[in-house]
């Protein structure tokens, strides 16, 4: 083969290989309710529903998902992540072109009861693409937890205790007030 002939083919071929990461962008795009959710040491479960959309005019198959949590806050992701809201619901098979589904369930986080106060990162990603085989990543989000103390509330018999002082205090207060 001519070199002349080859060179607009090999011209060609270098520039969609080295075009094809910069054209290539998230087709579903993923908007958390709440991306930042705050619970009190000691909650249980966080829930995390999210926007998602079509951002082509083609049906896309979403056939999976991945997520990380990190700092890691259970032994096993597996069991911390429970993705079968996303798995389960016969919506979010694929998507036809350009579809929203607002406000849809897609994980819940369990959380360790004795879990440290702190920020939590984690993100969450479909796979799919154009048949229900592909696993392309489309697209994902971060998500935060932020674990706080309980605010220490007295109790009502602490109240009741304080209240009766107080008025003791201001009773004396004023019988001296009186006697002065």
């Amino acid at each position: 083969m001519n070199v002349r002939k080859a060179l607009p083919v090999l011209l060609v071929i270098a520039v969609a290989l080295l075009a094809s990461p910069v054209l290539r962008a998230d087709s579903v795009s993923i908007v958390f309710d709440q991306p930042t959710q705050s619970v009190v040491q000691g909650t249980l479960e966080v829930t995390f529903s999210a926007t998602v959309t079509n951002l082509t005019a083609a049906t896309v198959f979403l056939n999976g998902d991945e997520y990380s949590v990190s700092p890691a806050i259970c032994l096993s992701s597996f069991l911390c992540l429970n993705d079968s809201a996303f798995l389960s619901n016969p919506n979010l098979i694929s998507l036809s072109g350009n579809q929203i589904i607002d406000s849809v369930d897609l994980f819940t986080v369990t959380l360790p009861s004795d879990l440290a106060t702190g920020t939590y990162a984690g993100s969450f990603s479909f796979t799919g693409g154009a048949d229900s085989s592909a696993l392309d990543n489309l697209g994902g989000s971060n998500f935060y937890i932020d674990v706080t103390s309980p605010v220490a509330t007295p109790e009502p018999g602490t109240l009741a205790m304080l209240l009766l002082g107080f008025s003791l205090a201001g009773a004396l207060s004023l019988l001296k007030l009186r006697s002065a």
